[in-house]
């Protein structure tokens, strides 16, 4: 679209010079390192059904869904949505569909309890007024 005559990365100065001692950077990487490679084997492609458009779109829709839940002001209620959205971001990058049926899982549930305390929360308004 438009081409860019920058030969590096830009980054608002801020996080520019923001930087990690190599000591931290080398210790959080050998912290990270086993659970990744534990999430890459058990994580393979597998995604019969997400070559087409439509179930691109569903995963799409559902991705909304739960961000707009994430951002309604539920005590202790973006957790669920956001770790599903997690699992479907990390599933469908790797294109792998029991994962994605996992975390579409995880985030149906989430939505019933969204749906559910915000039903709850309107029952008590309504019988306090």
């Amino acid at each position: 679209m438009f081409a860019s005559r920058r030969t590096r990365i830009w980054l608002p100065k801020r996080m520019g010079d923001y930087a990690f001692e190599q000591a931290s950077f080398a210790a959080i990487v050998t912290r990270i390192t086993p659970w990744l490679v534990r999430a890459e084997t058990l994580v393979k492609p597998r995604a019969w059904f997400l070559g087409s458009r439509f179930s691109e779109r569903l995963v799409g829709l559902l991705a909304l869904i739960l961000a707009v839940i994430i951002f309604l002001p539920i005590p202790f209620g973006n957790w669920l949505p956001a770790f599903a959205l997690a699992v479907i971001g990390f599933a469908h990058t790797e294109r792998d569909g029991i994962s994605l049926l996992i975390g579409t899982t995880i985030g149906v549930g989430s939505i019933a309890v969204a749906a559910a305390v915000v039903a709850a929360a309107g029952a008590l308004v309504s019988f306090i007024f």
